[in-house]
Protein backbone atom coordinates (compact mmCIF):
# COMPACT_ATOMS: atom_id res chain seq x y z
CA UNK A 1 0.00 0.00 0.00
CA UNK A 2 1.50 3.55 -1.13
CA UNK A 3 -0.10 6.59 0.16
CA UNK A 4 1.87 8.87 -1.78
CA UNK A 5 1.69 9.01 -5.11
CA UNK A 6 4.63 9.77 -7.21
CA UNK A 7 4.70 12.16 -10.11
CA UNK A 8 6.46 9.70 -13.37
CA UNK A 9 8.86 12.21 -14.05
CA UNK A 10 10.00 12.61 -10.57
CA UNK A 11 10.27 8.80 -10.23
CA UNK A 12 13.17 8.39 -12.16
CA UNK A 13 16.57 7.98 -10.35
CA UNK A 14 17.90 11.71 -9.89
CA UNK A 15 21.22 11.46 -11.83
CA UNK A 16 18.65 10.79 -15.25
CA UNK A 17 16.64 14.05 -14.20
CA UNK A 18 19.45 16.53 -13.65
CA UNK A 19 20.60 15.99 -17.75
CA UNK A 20 17.03 16.88 -18.90
CA UNK A 21 16.38 19.84 -16.59
CA UNK A 22 20.35 21.00 -17.23
CA UNK A 23 19.87 20.66 -21.05
CA UNK A 24 16.19 22.30 -20.96
CA UNK A 25 17.37 24.99 -18.70
CA UNK A 26 20.13 26.45 -21.09
CA UNK A 27 18.21 25.75 -24.11
CA UNK A 28 15.79 28.49 -21.96
CA UNK A 29 18.39 30.34 -21.31
CA UNK A 30 19.56 30.38 -24.72
CA UNK A 31 16.14 31.11 -26.44
CA UNK A 32 15.48 34.05 -23.81
CA UNK A 33 18.77 35.68 -24.65
CA UNK A 34 18.53 35.53 -28.28
CA UNK A 35 15.09 36.86 -29.14
CA UNK A 36 15.84 39.57 -26.20
CA UNK A 37 18.93 40.65 -28.70
CA UNK A 38 16.74 40.23 -32.34
CA UNK A 39 14.72 42.87 -30.07
CA UNK A 40 16.77 45.22 -29.26
CA UNK A 41 19.22 45.45 -31.69
CA UNK A 42 20.14 46.50 -35.22
CA UNK A 43 18.55 43.88 -38.19
CA UNK A 44 21.35 41.36 -38.97
CA UNK A 45 22.97 42.54 -35.87
CA UNK A 46 22.07 39.04 -33.82
CA UNK A 47 24.83 37.58 -36.60
CA UNK A 48 27.72 38.77 -34.84
CA UNK A 49 26.34 37.83 -31.42
CA UNK A 50 24.90 34.75 -32.18
CA UNK A 51 28.47 33.29 -31.75
CA UNK A 52 29.16 35.12 -28.26
CA UNK A 53 25.42 33.67 -26.86
CA UNK A 54 26.40 29.99 -27.89
CA UNK A 55 30.17 29.96 -26.42
CA UNK A 56 28.66 31.76 -23.34
CA UNK A 57 25.50 29.03 -22.82
CA UNK A 58 28.18 26.18 -23.54
CA UNK A 59 30.40 27.50 -20.85
CA UNK A 60 27.46 27.80 -18.47
CA UNK A 61 26.24 24.50 -19.15
CA UNK A 62 29.78 23.30 -17.94
CA UNK A 63 30.06 25.59 -14.92
CA UNK A 64 27.29 24.63 -13.52
CA UNK A 65 27.65 20.96 -14.31
CA UNK A 66 30.99 21.42 -12.38
CA UNK A 67 29.19 23.89 -9.60
CA UNK A 68 26.91 20.71 -9.34
CA UNK A 69 29.68 18.43 -8.65
CA UNK A 70 30.84 20.70 -5.80
CA UNK A 71 27.67 20.91 -4.40
CA UNK A 72 27.25 17.12 -4.07
CA UNK A 73 30.42 17.26 -2.01
CA UNK A 74 29.47 20.01 0.68
CA UNK A 75 25.50 18.64 1.04
CA UNK A 76 26.38 16.58 4.19
CA UNK A 77 27.40 19.62 5.90
CA UNK A 78 26.14 20.76 8.89
CA UNK A 79 23.27 24.04 7.75
CA UNK A 80 25.70 27.09 8.24
CA UNK A 81 29.33 25.38 6.55
CA UNK A 82 26.75 24.66 4.11
CA UNK A 83 25.44 27.65 3.45
CA UNK A 84 28.92 29.81 3.46
CA UNK A 85 30.34 27.02 1.26
CA UNK A 86 27.78 27.12 -0.94
CA UNK A 87 27.37 30.92 -0.97
CA UNK A 88 31.61 30.79 -1.38
CA UNK A 89 31.03 28.57 -4.74
CA UNK A 90 28.44 30.72 -6.02
CA UNK A 91 30.46 33.71 -6.33
CA UNK A 92 33.33 31.56 -7.82
CA UNK A 93 31.23 30.66 -10.28
CA UNK A 94 30.11 34.00 -10.85
CA UNK A 95 33.34 35.34 -11.36
CA UNK A 96 34.21 32.51 -13.83
CA UNK A 97 31.22 33.15 -15.83
CA UNK A 98 31.20 36.93 -16.11
CA UNK A 99 34.48 36.72 -17.26
CA UNK A 100 34.38 34.07 -19.60
CA UNK A 101 31.22 36.56 -20.76
CA UNK A 102 32.74 39.72 -20.80
CA UNK A 103 35.77 38.53 -22.20
CA UNK A 104 34.42 36.24 -25.09
CA UNK A 105 31.91 39.41 -26.03
CA UNK A 106 35.15 41.64 -25.95
CA UNK A 107 36.88 39.63 -27.90
CA UNK A 108 34.40 38.76 -30.89
CA UNK A 109 32.13 41.51 -31.41
CA UNK A 110 32.90 44.60 -33.01
CA UNK A 111 29.67 46.16 -33.76
CA UNK A 112 27.92 49.39 -31.96
CA UNK A 113 25.30 46.91 -30.28
CA UNK A 114 28.11 43.89 -28.81
CA UNK A 115 30.00 47.05 -27.26
CA UNK A 116 30.19 47.88 -23.53
CA UNK A 117 30.03 51.54 -23.27
CA UNK A 118 31.13 51.68 -19.49
CA UNK A 119 31.72 50.06 -16.43
CA UNK A 120 28.26 49.39 -15.48
CA UNK A 121 28.12 47.22 -18.71
CA UNK A 122 30.56 44.95 -17.18
CA UNK A 123 28.82 45.07 -13.57
CA UNK A 124 25.62 44.30 -15.69
CA UNK A 125 27.89 41.05 -16.85
CA UNK A 126 27.99 40.12 -13.38
CA UNK A 127 24.70 40.73 -11.84
CA UNK A 128 23.17 39.10 -14.11
CA UNK A 129 25.00 36.08 -14.41
CA UNK A 130 25.30 35.96 -10.16
CA UNK A 131 21.47 35.80 -11.02
CA UNK A 132 20.94 33.28 -13.01
CA UNK A 133 23.37 31.12 -11.61
CA UNK A 134 21.53 31.89 -7.81
CA UNK A 135 18.22 30.82 -9.69
CA UNK A 136 20.09 27.61 -10.81
CA UNK A 137 21.62 27.10 -7.63
CA UNK A 138 18.23 27.61 -6.11
CA UNK A 139 16.47 25.09 -8.12
CA UNK A 140 19.45 22.62 -7.29
CA UNK A 141 18.93 23.03 -4.11
CA UNK A 142 14.84 22.68 -3.56
CA UNK A 143 14.73 19.17 -6.14
CA UNK A 144 17.22 17.75 -4.02
CA UNK A 145 15.94 18.71 -0.89
CA UNK A 146 12.16 17.59 -2.13
CA UNK A 147 13.84 14.27 -3.27
CA UNK A 148 15.40 14.09 -0.17
CA UNK A 149 11.78 14.25 1.87
CA UNK A 150 9.75 12.14 -0.76
CA UNK A 151 12.99 9.30 0.15
CA UNK A 152 12.49 9.94 3.69
CA UNK A 153 8.84 9.91 3.51
CA UNK A 154 8.53 6.72 1.63
CA UNK A 155 11.08 5.13 3.90
CA UNK A 156 8.74 5.98 6.84
CA UNK A 157 5.63 4.42 5.31
CA UNK A 158 7.79 1.15 4.71
CA UNK A 159 8.46 1.16 8.33
CA UNK A 160 4.85 1.78 9.36
CA UNK A 161 3.74 -1.05 6.89
CA UNK A 162 6.63 -3.60 8.01
CA UNK A 163 5.55 -2.62 11.73
CA UNK A 164 1.72 -3.20 10.74
CA UNK A 165 2.34 -6.57 9.35
CA UNK A 166 4.42 -7.89 12.23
Amino acid sequence: MNAIAIPKPLARPHKLRFWPLQIAGWLGYLALYFTAWMGESEPGAWRQFLPVLLANTAFGFVNTSLLRLAYQRIWSLPLPRLGARAAALLLAATLVQGTFYATIKTLTCTGHDCMVHSMLGYLWYYISTLYVLLSWSGLYFGIKLARQSQEQKEAALRATSMAHEA
